[in-house]
């Protein structure tokens, strides 16, 4: 009779990547320090928020009781080069009089605002004179080059299906500028919704009414 060692097999998936993934002593490091906003309304936000007290009771976010997780069930079966492409989806824009789906809305879990371009506005039947004042300036869009928008508009946005969807009002910084993008939805949106991305797999994940669901970017 032979004994038979039983030996765990290395797991194929990470091949090649053997001694890469010991953890490793950094030598030097850096910080960044940014000034803070001295604006009447920055300040009272901020004095509030140093001052808040801890609620006895937990509050929760909208949405929080539903559970998003990712895993290999979520592997696209086609990965046309990892990396190379931005996730772009396609939500429903309500406006005032006609309800507009567009196809290239970008997500940017980087930007700080959600952005809408002058000719996406008007394709939803807004004016200019529909707009509130801002008083925003970012640079990022054309490189080199500061914009200031031309107003603010808010806008309910949908995601899902007839059987499954939800709305959430947006707020937009609306740019006099043009794209190959309809809309860019930045940090305040996807908080909004709860979403979690996946930048790797193109897709989006949604808490909804009737359970979660998975957006996956249209190549």
């Amino acid at each position: 009779m032979h004994q038979v060692e039983n030996q765990q097999q290395p797991d194929q998936r990470y091949s090649g990547n053997e001694g890469r993934n010991e953890y490793r002593e950094h030598h030097q490091s850096y910080c960044v320090f940014t000034t803070e906003e001295t604006d009447r309304k920055s300040l009272q936000r901020r004095h509030m928020e140093v001052n808040a007290v801890m609620p006895a009771v937990t509050r929760y976010m909208s949405w929080s009781d539903q559970e998003i997780t990712w895993s290999v069930k979520d592997h696209p079966k086609l990965m046309p080069s990892p990396g190379s492409y931005a996730l772009v989806l396609d939500p429903t824009f309500i406006g005032p009089n006609i309800n507009v789906r567009f196809s290239k809305v970008l997500i940017d879990n980087g930007s700080s605002i959600n952005i809408m371009y002058a000719d996406t506005m008007r394709k939803l039947g807004i004016s200019e004179n529909m707009l509130q004042a801002t008083r925003t300036t970012f640079h990022g869009i054309v490189p080199g080059i500061s914009c200031e928008p031309i107003g603010i508009v808010r806008v309910d946005m949908l995601f899902g299906t007839r059987d499954n969807c939800r709305t959430e009002n947006l707020e937009f910084e609306v740019v006099n500028l043009e794209s190959t993008y309809h809309a860019l939805l930045g940090i305040p949106a996807l908080s909004k919704f709860m979403a979690s991305c996946h930048v790797s797999y193109l897709k989006m994940k949604l808490p909804m009414p009737n359970g979660a669901i998975t957006i996956v970017r249209d190549f």
